[in-house]
């Protein structure tokens, strides 16, 4: 499906006439001067993109549109904001036109997301979804994962709180019962963030809500999808949206949020994060979650980092605290991890949990790692399995190694 750009530049070549175009993403393209159209600088055109090469598509919209300017198409309409479908992002725009906008119109974005000017009151064109770009929606579905691939359950998370115990019985209401909270009045928009120390268990939770509810999981971690092109991040999180909202019910979780939602700034290497920010707050505040059956998670292992605005209401405001488990919880953490190994019946979670006061679950897990090398190493000839010794020699060796 074709991409919308500006035409930039028209030059000779020795090759000859030779076309350069800004694409909605901001990237620069070029392509051979067509025989079948007369191009201008502004005018808006239609191109295809395979592997970086542009290809012209056709011509949309002749003049009018100032080089440097976009398009897009209004989507939401509110006192104080307006959203508008460029075809690869969602950005909120001020009205500097002095007219009227509806839903539907093709409005002319500048620069600094102003509305100069409206285009034509009926949209230009059905605009293409992010993530029909074959690229980007092969690395959308890698990041997929149904419920049932998943293959966790609560009984897979070693301690609790009744924080947690409530925020698992709203999941469950908000996306399996989303028309009778509506009914009665509840207020389902829903958005989550995590935070604590590394190792606390926040991601392997938010995989076992997607599992126990049935929900399509979508784990996105930061530095995965901070890419050198310019909007090319904004646009695969919204090719992330629009596939969650195929795949409904989903969980869109995303992982270290401090990497794409730190605090804004002016700053020349805090222009990728005010992008990315904006287009996060355009994307929570443009879908109806619970309409689209969507559930926001995001982590974090500084919460002091985080943009403010994506801790307001409606967006990221239910805030979970994971902290580093106490006696009991590591006791249910031990026994959790024990039926993943072969160890010693005369080996107790009440052990483990004594000998890792101030220790995470996931540092839990190591130490049982570490011990079952250690178990194999001894190469015993009958009964192979971890014991007690083993779990303290284990303890020793990390002990040696945080202290190194």
């Amino acid at each position: 499906m074709g991409t919308i750009a500006t035409v930039w530049n028209i030059f000779d070549t020795d090759q000859g006439r030779v076309v350069m175009v800004r694409r909605e993403n901001g990237m620069m393209g070029y392509f051979e001067y067509p025989d079948s159209e007369s191009l201008s600088i502004g005018d808006i055109v239609s191109v295809d993109v395979y592997n970086d090469a542009v290809q012209f598509d056709g011509l949309l919209l002749s003049g009018g549109v100032n080089r440097g300017n976009s398009l897009g198409v209004v989507e939401k309409v509110e006192e104080d904001q307006i959203i508008v479908n460029t075809g690869t992002v969602l950005k909120t725009v001020i009205n500097n036109s002095g007219e009227q906008i509806d839903v539907g119109n093709t409005v002319e974005i500048t620069h600094v997301n102003t509305i100069a000017d409206i285009v034509q009151s009926e949209p230009l064109r059905a605009l293409p979804a992010a993530h029909s770009d074959t690229e980007s929606s092969e690395f959308i579905g890698r990041l997929r994962k149904e419920s049932d691939e998943i293959g966790l359950s609560y009984d897979d998370f070693g301690g609790s709180s009744v924080r947690l115990d409530q925020f698992k019985q709203r999941i469950d209401l908000f996306l399996n019962q989303p028309e009778a909270l509506e009914e009665i009045g509840t207020d389902i928009q829903m958005g989550a963030i995590f935070y604590g120390k590394p190792g606390t268990g926040k991601t392997h939770f938010a995989r076992i809500l997607a599992a126990e509810t049935d929900a399509t999981f979508y784990r996105i971690r930061g530095p995965e999808i901070v890419t050198k092109w310019v909007g090319e991040t904004e646009e695969i999180i919204r090719g992330l949206f629009e596939d969650a909202a195929d795949n409904q019910p989903s969980i869109l979780f995303f992982d270290e949020l401090d990497s794409l939602g730190s605090e804004r700034g002016d700053g020349p290497n805090q222009q990728f994060g005010n992008r990315v920010v904006a287009q996060l707050l355009s994307l929570m505040d443009g879908f109806d979650q619970s309409e689209e059956g969507i559930l926001v998670i995001a982590s974090t292992n500084r919460l002091e980092d985080i943009d403010d605005a994506l801790l307001r209401s409606g967006r990221f405001d239910w805030k979970i605290k994971f902290p580093l488990p106490d006696y009991e919880d590591r006791v249910e953490i031990a026994d959790s991890l024990m039926n993943r190994y072969e160890v010693s019946s005369r080996v107790s979670p009440e052990q483990i949990a004594e000998m890792t006061d101030g220790w995470s679950g996931a540092e839990i897990d190591g130490l049982l790692d570490e011990a079952g090398l250690i178990a194999v190493g001894k190469e015993r000839e009958s009964n192979n399995r971890i014991r007690l010794t083993d779990i303290l020699e284990s303890r020793q060796r990390i002990g040696a190694r945080k202290e190194g």
